[in-house]
């Protein structure tokens, strides 16, 4: 009967902590795609605000919020640059609930009529 019982606790712990672990992942894949996709967005020499989402086809979907603060110009600088705010937000559904990860950082650089291509 002991052996029983501490065997229905062992059972649950193991089930909890491969619960926990399939979370741990399911998170370190959401992180890993916002670096990606706030890379893409800081190589990119010129920026226009604007949203941009997409998916990334493994049950992750992103979003990129980009808005313009104030333009910076100087004597010594040929073209103003702009202050810009970026969002990245990962989202995903794992066991029934909605998950998500968000990036958030700002940069400089220089205005675009053309929105960037973030696929």
């Amino acid at each position: 009967m002991i052996l029983s019982i501490a065997l229905v606790v062992v059972l649950q712990l193991f089930s909890g902590s491969m619960k926990s672990l399939k979370i741990s992942n399911d998170y370190e894949r959401g992180i890993f795609h916002a670096k990606e996709k706030m890379e893409s967005v800081l190589l990119s020499k010129r920026l226009a605000p604007g949203e941009f989402s997409g998916d990334f086809g493994d049950g992750y979907q992103w979003r990129i919020d980009i808005s313009a603060g104030e333009k910076i110009t100087d004597r010594d600088t040929p073209t103003p640059v702009t202050l810009f705010n970026i969002i990245v937000s990962v989202a995903w559904q794992r066991l029934g609930r909605d998950r998500n990860y968000r990036l958030k950082t700002q940069t400089l650089a220089v205005w675009s009529d053309h929105g960037p291509s973030f696929n």
